[in-house]
């Protein structure tokens, strides 16, 4: 049976409300052409011709900036902005050191739309939270961390309620903006005039609570998390059902620069990424992501989410490329929920580094749990709950497929030993790899596909199975990339026959096409062995514009990998 993304929808139509409302004043920005609704529900048509939604309707505007009727962020009402308001923040050489919180909504039709607009030669206006102020009247909850501990120490643009059971905010698009400076090294102006320092993993946008939420053509950078957001289920066992005022979801994170986040000082190094996200429903398309801060170790995109759909971005460096793992704190909603053991990655351009981690993690990375109450066989079902807090770990992983097809990645593995694409936590997680190029370069002794996942719980197997189609790599590739090892991967691969080899670099570095006489040129496979795919086609192309264009055939099948060779 063929799955459409869920929850989608209305994002979609968020964006391409936005674009309608700002094309007029803003036309060198860059507008989500390739995004309508039905792109995102799978149809290859749509995704080339995309629909479009009417024009918003504004019933308020802000401007912001120099000659406007605004002169700061913190003049505008933020704790007041209705239906179908519209704050517009006009480029300045100088930044605003100015910092918000949105804890109101709007509707489908009528969003609450920030919206950057560009400097002559295309610039975003900046906000940098170092040094920043606050608005007085704002309200932000309490993180329940001590007087002085509340959200606007964790994150520069916060979506939130006003308190723990208030209202989540809904329908907002956060669009052109550049957002910076959100770290645990910087000082900012608290609401009250006083004193403050961002905590440990503050984020340029943090959304604590939300939904229908569209970031959109933003530059994110220079914080500990870049952009952020948490769900608390909060669940209701009698109603087998969560408080859905504390649930975050349907996010589309659309062309998008997020780079340069992360922490190189304290034990949490690795707790820090480019973007980290728990959402029920996400997309992300066309983002360029880019290394981490110096010295960080986090991944460039960590997805906690139920529905997740990864799609025609271009990912560099960072300690993981694709960190896929459980919902850490909607579990009960995740177990529940089909979308939950379905993961879509197609069309993007990965590049690693294998000398600080493994590129591609699915399934969880909270280890030692025990079966469910009374032993029961995983997967967890709603038979054997309740289960003990001793469960929690490998009984809540994503335990279902990941789809990843289309993709062209390049593993920099100069390093001495062995050194692998793929991570499957437990034998209950499953990959279907296919029409995909690998390369890894430095000609290292072992080019493997899989690694070992070492930290394991003692009633669990490590490894996964996996199931080939037609792909490119290196000759002389190997499941296992040092099998002699203590900790070798113990992940059950088939279709090996399938993969095609090759041993020069078949991938052009600047366009990231096929070279000419490649073997994975024309050699793509028909996805109809994956009734899943279906409505997830690889009809688009990243582009270094962040918009994404239409991948149009050259031959008679497709090519492998995420650009389509002329």
């Amino acid at each position: 049976m063929i799955r459409h993304p869920r929850g989608f929808s209305v994002a979609i139509q968020l964006a391409a409300v936005m674009t309608a409302g700002c094309q007029a004043t803003a036309p060198q920005m860059a507008g989500p052409a390739a995004v309508g609704p039905a792109a995102v529900a799978g149809s290859a048509a749509a995704a080339s011709a995309p629909a479009r939604s009417p024009r918003a309707r504004t019933d308020t505007e802000y401007a912001v900036g120099p000659g406007q009727t605004y002169a700061r962020l913190n003049d505008v009402p933020w704790e007041e902005l209705d239906p179908g308001t519209t704050v517009r923040i006009f480029w300045r050489e100088a930044p605003y050191h100015e910092k918000f919180v949105i804890n109101r909504s709007g509707t489908v039709d009528r969003p609450i739309r920030i919206l950057g607009m560009p400097g002559p030669a295309g610039q975003r206006p900046v906000i940098d939270g170092k040094g920043a102020t606050t608005r007085a009247h704002q309200i932000y909850r309490g993180t329940g961390q001590g007087p002085k501990s509340d959200m606007q120490n964790l994150g520069v643009i916060v979506l939130d309620g006003t308190d723990y059971n208030a209202p989540r905010p809904e329908y907002i698009v956060v669009d052109g903006l550049h957002i910076r400076g959100g770290t645990s090294s910087n000082s900012f102006t608290g609401t009250a005039g006083d004193a403050r320092t961002y905590e440990e993993g503050a984020a340029c946008i943090r959304v604590q609570k939300g939904a229908h939420l569209v970031f959109h053509n933003n530059e994110i950078s220079d914080c500990d998390n870049g952009l952020f957001s948490q769900t608390q289920e909060d669940w209701d066992e009698a109603k087998k059902a969560p408080n859905e005022s504390t649930v975050t979801r349907d996010i589309l994170i659309d062309g998008n620069y997020i780079h340069g986040h992360g922490t190189a000082t304290g034990g949490s190094t690795d707790r820090y990424h480019n973007s980290y996200i728990q959402s029920v429903g996400v997309v992300y398309q066309y983002n360029h992501y880019g290394p981490q801060r110096r010295g960080g170790h986090g991944s460039a995109l960590k997805d906690r989410s139920i529905g997740t759909v990864v799609r025609f971005n271009r990912i560099e460096g960072c300690a993981r490329s694709l960190d896929l793992v459980e919902a850490e704190n909607s579990p009960h909603m995740a177990l529940l929920d089909p979308a939950y053991r379905e993961t879509f990655v197609y069309g993007n351009i990965i590049q690693h580094d294998n000398d600080v981690g493994v590129a591609i993690h699915y399934g969880g990375d909270h280890y030692g749990g025990d079966y469910p109450t009374g032993s029961a066989s995983p997967p967890w079902t709603t038979a054997n709950s309740p289960w003990p807090a001793s469960a929690y770990g490998e009984s809540f992983f994503r335990q279902g497929t990941l789809y990843f097809y289309g993709n062209t990645v390049i593993i920099n593995a100069s390093g001495e030993y062995g050194t692998a694409i793929f991570q499957l936590s437990t034998t209950l997680e499953h990959a279907q790899i296919f029409n995909n190029v690998f390369w890894m370069a430095g000609s290292p002794q072992h080019s493997g596909l899989m690694a070992p996942t070492r930290d394991i719980g003692k009633f669990w197997k490590a490894g996964g199975t996996v199931n080939l189609g037609v792909n490119l790599f290196n000759k002389g590739w190997s499941v296992d990339p040092d099998p002699g090892a203590n900790h070798a991967s113990h992940a059950v691969v088939t279709g090996t026959a399938k993969m095609l080899t090759t041993a020069t670099m078949p991938i052009d570095p600047t366009t990231f096409q096929l070279v000419r006489g490649s073997a994975g040129i024309d050699a793509a496979q028909s996805p109809e062995a994956w009734p899943s795919v279906g409505a997830h086609p690889v009809d688009r192309e990243y582009t270094d514009d962040l918009q994404g264009r239409a991948r149009v055939l050259a031959g008679k099948a497709m090519d492998l990998g995420a650009r389509e060779s002329p």
